[in-house]
């Protein structure tokens, strides 16, 4: 497919359910003793630009295929959680080349109900940040949010973590920063917010009463379970 920011790459319905199924069949023969709730497909691709940023030319990249978790319900969102399988192309076979395995998911022991707060206090640190280094400009400012996913946040493989607290997974695009030379700086994003009151996991025995992750506010509100 083209458009005017350049061609975009997909893989065709044959292609995906076979990587699918290379994908299972290495997956069952590592016996990781976990079974995932979701998959999906993912094509990269690389292109060359000039120095104006036009694209010379492109091309697909390597396919990923993910597997996700979750905790009695509960998906886990944020990099602790998955297992990926990377394809590199096998000229015109539909099947792929393994060329890489990822794997972290750090088990679940119990599950205890925690409050979370109203969803205005949720979204007040997107309100407060600075976006590289522009500070936001009341009245002018706009932050559209695209996407939203609740879920028990697991940190990546190389950060101590004994829970997985709740969180929203949020991305968008913040406009009218202020204006440059080819227009108004508008920024995309994608972040997690905590929802999860410090207070309330101190209480339950988790931690402290301190921020759990810098930069995050956090309040007090409904329930929701916490791995």
């Amino acid at each position: 497919e083209k458009s005017d920011s350049g061609a975009a790459y997909r893989l065709g319905e044959r292609t995906t359910k076979s990587l699918q199924a290379q994908a299972r069949g290495l997956f069952d023969a590592l016996d990781l003793d976990v079974d995932p709730v979701g998959t999906r497909v993912q094509l990269g691709q690389w292109a060359r630009l000039d120095e104006s940023g036009k694209e010379l030319e492109s091309g697909p990249g390597r396919a990923t295929v993910q597997y996700s978790y979750a905790v009695e319900g509960n998906p886990l969102i944020g990099a602790g959680a998955k297992t990926n399988f990377h394809f590199d192309p096998a000229g015109q076979d539909s099947n792929g080349i393994i060329a890489r395995f990822f794997h972290v998911h750090r088990g679940f022991e119990a599950a205890k109900e925690i409050r979370l707060m109203d969803m205005e206090r949720v979204f007040e640190p997107l309100l407060r940040q600075t976006w590289s280094g522009i500070e936001p400009k009341s009245g002018k400012t706009r932050i559209t949010i695209t996407a939203a996913k609740f879920g028990l946040l697991a940190l990546p493989a190389d950060v101590p973590q004994r829970i997985a607290t709740p969180a929203l997974q949020v991305e968008g695009f913040v406009s009218g920063l202020g204006e440059r030379g080819d227009g108004e700086v508008t920024i995309r994003f994608g972040q997690y917010l905590s929802l999860a009151e410090p207070k309330a996991l101190a209480a339950a025995g988790f931690g402290t009463a301190g921020a759990i992750i810098p930069g995050q506010l956090i309040g007090e509100g409904r329930k929701a379970q916490i791995a």
